[in-house]
């Protein structure tokens, strides 16, 4: 990805949506999309937002960015109905999604949850 051709949110956005919108994933788990729409939705209005602070703006597109991650990589790893992999429902994945969140970016930067983060922009969702 070159971030630095990124201007809208949309155009960031578009990356997923070519992953998710055209997988045969939403017509296998249309709860899961609808959490998708929702993620989106929420991406779009913070960006948009005029009353917050960037550093808040940041943390909660960190938060959901996390999340648009997590469940792009569920996608990938799938070759049938996601819910048959992992034993659990629609509903199941989004709360573990919703879950995982809180850790995704230290896990991304080998830490766990015992350590404490550096003071890093990357770590504002976890706040």
């Amino acid at each position: 990805m070159e971030t630095k051709r990124i201007e809208t949110p949309e155009e960031y956005l578009a990356y997923y949506d070519q992953r998710v919108i055209n997988h045969s994933f939403i017509s296998k788990h249309p709860e899961m999309f609808e959490f998708y729409l929702d993620l989106r939705t929420k991406f779009l209005m913070t960006y948009q937002q005029t009353d917050a602070t960037l550093f808040l703006k940041l943390a909660i597109l960190l938060d959901i960015d996390a999340q648009l991650q997590i469940l792009l990589e569920l996608i990938k790893s799938t070759n049938k109905s996601l819910c048959e992999e992992l034993g659990m429902t629609e509903s199941e994945i989004i709360s573990m999604i919703a879950k995982d969140k809180k850790c995704f970016y230290r896990e991304l930067t080998g830490l766990d949850m015992n350590h404490s983060v550096p003071w890093q922009l990357i770590y504002l969702s976890e706040s």
